[in-house]
């Protein structure tokens, strides 16, 4: 399993299957849309992946507070219904821990 960052639109549109698992409300291009939107405002967004598959997905905001110093807020974390329990939502919270 390899985590990636999401760089480009294209990215975007790769993970929004699985983020319209966590997400039922978005139109698939409504959610698009709308990721894009908080890119601009320091949203990020990071997959896991297999063999070419997306597995989980974790948007995130990294920030610094007086109170905790730097740190990760987690806006959106799912792992796709048939790859739960392999390890996915595992590897995205390591990653997460390391990136912040």
């Amino acid at each position: 399993m390899q985590v990636k960052l999401a760089e480009s639109e294209a990215d975007i549109e790769r993970v929004a299957d699985v983020m319209l698992e966590l997400r039922t409300a978005f139109a698939r291009a409504d959610l698009i849309a709308q990721m894009q939107a908080q890119r601009g405002e320091g949203y990020q967004v990071a997959w896991v992946e297999a063999d070419g598959e997306v597995l989980c997905v974790a948007g995130y905001v990294v920030g610094t507070k007086l109170a905790w110093g730097r740190h990760i807020y987690v806006d959106d974390l799912v792992t796709a219904a048939r790859h739960r329990s392999t390890g996915a939502g595992r590897t995205m919270i390591g990653w997460l821990k390391a990136h912040a």
